[in-house]
């Protein structure tokens, strides 16, 4: 993934972006025996408040018990890119910034201890010095917040916990996405964890732009768009609708090229996420055995409406990533396809106003909008090298990190996205809520990564290939790719 470096401080790379993180419950882990610390329950709270209210989150119980740690050191390692997912050292003056510190100093407080990080490196040194770490025996980390697809491959290494079998992490709170934890949890297993405590979970979560100033120059109106939304109409047909009439020969050359004005300025990469948003799996998991699904009806379908969608119908102008942001915030496009983090960065300085939404469905008929986070985001995973009476401590202070990020870190998030100059705008809080609700990280991106189907379509579409040409694709690639997915579903059951 060619996104920019990311500094070790969140204010050098963008100041304002994420805080959000999710959850994403994983796979078999190891035969890890947890033990249990000292510490004072209470009566577990019923959280029934309303939490589509960012103010209502602070009312949200976690449940954690009372527990004081004496001082005790609590290590996240966490992978270089992304190293503002374990907080800053000091206070900034960035709202973000210093909300993720405030979020380590609550929850050292609270138990008494003390959270440090240290760099892990990239994602392959950081697998290294896991490996290594374990491999000696050495309890060197009580979390990693590590690169998910790396990671995928170091779980089938048997070097992780269940984190069903860690104590006081509850994954049906609002803090881990749903979807998230159901499509990674194999036979009972959850080994990586998509949690609100690690920001690049939402920071790199797919999502779509609209620029509400073209919209009412072509009597489009903002509130209609996000009705469509809400009304479960915002489908790939829908979208197109929208895009087809916009365009406009800024330069007066005659041409159509990129100094011009489009409804969609994109690029093909991003196609990959129709997969999820589309909810048109590639492997099914059912009673103890895996097979791939993607060869169907539907899949063919797909790429041939994506073929149309890409190269045939009017108002899309083909592009690549930097230039697709640049010239959304520099008003040429209706719609920019990508994730949050523009929000951070090149957004921050548009003067025309923009909305945010989820990626299309399929059709009306699918009830759900869905999406995926990018392969470069950090999952929550532990080594079976912290001792058994030290896992009641990783499971309270995760669970605490998670919920705090959620309940604190989100909403300023939400505030720097969407560029809030004293009143919030309800009406895209609502739509970011659907986009973090629905977003989906399973057993093919997690475990097989770029082995697998998952680019089927940046491999078809890039080429200027439909749907016609799927069944001989297919084909030519079916047995080496079953042979990947069974290598990693098969560790869950016999690892």
């Amino acid at each position: 993934m060619n996104y920019p470096k990311y500094s070790k401080n969140l204010s050098r790379i963008t100041a304002l972006i994420l805080a959000l993180l999710i959850l994403i419950p994983a796979v078999a882990c190891s035969d890890a025996d947890p033990g249990g610390a000292d510490v004072t329950t209470d009566a577990v709270t019923d959280n029934t408040a309303e939490t589509d209210s960012l103010d209502s989150r602070k009312s949200i119980e976690d449940n954690l018990p009372e527990a004081d740690f004496e001082g005790a050191e609590y290590v996240i390692l966490v992978q270089e890119t992304q190293e503002y997912d374990a907080g800053i050292e000091e206070l900034t003056g960035e709202v973000l910034d210093d909300e993720v510190f405030n979020r380590n100093q609550r929850t050292g407080d609270r138990f008494n201890i003390t959270i440090t990080h240290l760099n892990g490196g990239e994602a392959g040194a950081m697998s290294q010095k896991i490996n290594k770490s374990v491999k000696a025996g050495d309890d060197a980390y009580d979390l990693c917040m590590a690169h998910v697809i790396q990671t995928g491959t170091d779980i089938t290494n048997g070097i992780f916990y269940d984190w069903m079998e860690i104590p006081y992490v509850d994954i049906t709170q609002p803090w881990y996405p749903q979807y998230a934890a159901e499509a990674s949890t194999v036979n009972g297993k959850l080994c990586a964890l998509v949690s609100d405590a690690a920001l690049s979970s939402v920071i790199h979560t797919y999502t779509v732009y609209f620029n509400k100033n073209i919209a009412a120059d072509y009597n489009i109106d903002a509130a209609e768009v996000y009705e469509t939304v809400r009304s479960g109409r915002w489908t790939i047909d829908a979208m197109s609708e929208y895009i087809k009439p916009v365009y406009s020969d800024l330069n007066g050359n005659g041409i159509e090229d990129e100094a011009d004005l489009y409804g969609n300025k994109t690029l093909l990469f991003y196609s990959f996420n129709f997969i999820w948003a589309f909810e048109n799996p590639i492997v099914e998991i059912k009673d103890d055995e895996i097979k791939l699904v993607l060869n169907t009806e539907k899949t063919v379908n797909i790429l041939d409406r994506l073929y149309d969608f890409y190269y045939t119908q009017d108002g899309v102008f083909l592009t690549e990533y930097v230039k697709s942001k640049e010239m959304f915030a520099a008003g040429q496009s209706l719609f920019l396809m990508c994730h949050f983090l523009p929000a951070m960065e090149e957004l921050r300085s548009m003067e025309q106003d923009y909305g945010i939404i989820p990626f299309p469905k399929w059709n009306e008929e699918q009830t759900s909008y869905k999406t995926t986070v990018d392969g470069c985001f950090d999952v929550l995973v532990v080594p079976v090298t912290v001792p058994g009476e030290e896992i009641d401590k990783t499971g309270i202070i995760t669970e605490a990190l998670s919920a705090d990020s959620w309940k604190h870190v989100l909403p300023v998030f939400y505030d720097v996205a969407l560029k809030v100059k004293g009143t919030r705008d309800e009406e895209s809080v609502e739509m970011i809520d659907i986009i973090l609700n629905g977003r989906v990280v399973d057993f093919s991106w997690i475990y097989t990564g770029w082995s697998g189907f998952n680019f089927v379509f940046n491999d078809l579409l890039t080429s200027k290939k439909s749907g016609g040409d799927f069944a001989s694709f297919y084909e030519k690639n079916e047995k080496s790719k079953i042979r990947v997915y069974e290598k990693a579903f098969d560790f869950f059951y016999e690892g």
